[in-house]
């Protein structure tokens, strides 16, 4: 409901949480999960599902003895009921705030809420509804000592819980008749009914309830002066009240050691849980541990890879220069030598060409000679 933004959703799941935690007896938590909703709830448009939400802050506060704070919520929750016109709610919080008046001693404000709890539920035909504040106004009536008028609630209230079949409810109402009966001294009468609530209890096996109609109608014997039935009824009731002591002793001695299973099986879990927080912990140690070792064996790698790379690159350079160096000197050898031989060359050109044309000259000039000679011959 919270991913979804469902709010109206939201509110009634924490209102019914909030609710069963507070008929458990964890009140605190209740009011926390219940205040923590309605906060929540006021940060949007009122809803329908706030008006039960109110009427259990109500309740829980009405319970702490909080009694300004119940009535503002019930108010409030009564507020929202008449907002979206639900007479169901509405009859609801008439009954809720009517208990709230009638534990102030309110008699008069609370009889006023429960009739109008009646008229909305009888408008709109709802039974047990009907059933609820009937009983509501009959104990308004026994507390003000108008006897009759709560007798005739309780009937009428004792039908409309035949019509439902709820066997513990109708029970209930025929104890409420009895002891208003007994309030009349109309003991006989008051024996019936509780004769009648006490068939139920042993049907439903409801021990406290057939406790108490023994305790009851032990009065009433008492009362109209038959001492043995009273003792004997007595007897029955403290047996009984015995069986549900050691019941009740047994049972809470199986809540103890319930407990102390689950406190152990909690402390076992704790143990575990902090056995594998601190192997975890090692894990992670271990592991960071590992990954710095990794990282410092890559730093290295290529570190050395990195120095061996400069060192290869310095010596290649060095080759390079070397050969560098060689080539130069082989060039400038080689060039030497084609000087050299330039040069040689030059001069056996130069000595050759000389003696040749000396040689040539010598010839020419005799030549020129002998032929001077000749014509000088002949002339």
């Amino acid at each position: 409901a919270v991913k979804l933004g469902d709010i109206s959703s939201e509110t009634r799941l924490q209102q019914l949480w909030g609710t069963k935690l507070f008929l458990n007896g964890q009140s605190d938590q209740a009011t926390k999960i219940l205040l923590d909703a309605a906060r929540r709830a006021e940060q949007y448009p009122p809803t329908i599902e706030a008006a039960p939400l109110y009427y259990s802050l109500g309740q829980v506060y009405s319970k702490n003895e909080y009694s300004d704070i119940s009535e503002k919520h019930l108010q409030k929750g009564l507020e929202i009921s008449r907002k979206f016109k639900n007479d169901t709610l509405l009859a609801d919080g008439c009954n809720r705030i009517g208990i709230y008046y009638e534990r102030k001693n309110d008699f008069d404000s609370a009889l006023f809420c429960y009739q109008q709890a009646f008229i909305l539920y009888t408008q709109i035909h709802v039974p047990l509804g009907i059933a609820y504040s009937l009983e509501n106004l009959a104990g308004i009536y026994a507390k003000r000592n108008e006897l009759k008028s709560a007798l005739g609630c309780q009937k009428q209230a004792l039908v409309y819980k035949l019509q439902s079949g709820r066997k513990l409810d109708v029970a209930i109402v025929y104890m409420n008749i009895a002891e208003t009966m007994e309030s009349m001294k109309q003991y006989d009468s008051a024996n019936m009914y509780t004769e009648k609530a006490l068939a139920l209890a042993k049907e439903l096996k409801y021990k406290d309830l057939i406790q108490y109609c023994y305790q009851f109608m032990s009065g009433i014997y008492e009362k109209k002066g038959q001492y043995s039935k009273a003792l004997e009824l007595h007897k029955m009731y403290a047996l009984l009240n015995d069986t549900i002591y050691n019941e009740a002793k047994a049972k809470q001695l199986a809540e103890a050691d319930k407990k102390y299973q689950t406190e152990k099986h909690q402390q076992r879990i704790k143990e575990l849980s902090h056995l594998s927080t601190i192997q975890t912990l090692k894990l992670r140690q271990k592991n960071t541990q590992l990954f710095i070792s990794l990282a410092l064996l890559v730093v290295t790698a290529l570190f050395g890879y990195l120095v061996y790379h400069r060192r290869k690159l310095k010596a290649e350079a060095k080759l390079q220069a070397e050969i560098n160096r060689q080539q130069a000197i082989t060039t400038r050898e080689v060039l030497n030598a084609e000087e050299k031989e330039r040069k040689r060359i030059a001069a056996d050109l130069h000595d050759g060409v000389g003696q040749l044309l000396s040689a040539s000259l010598m010839n020419l000039n005799g030549y020129f000679a002998k032929n001077n000679f000749d014509k000088t011959t002949n002339a």
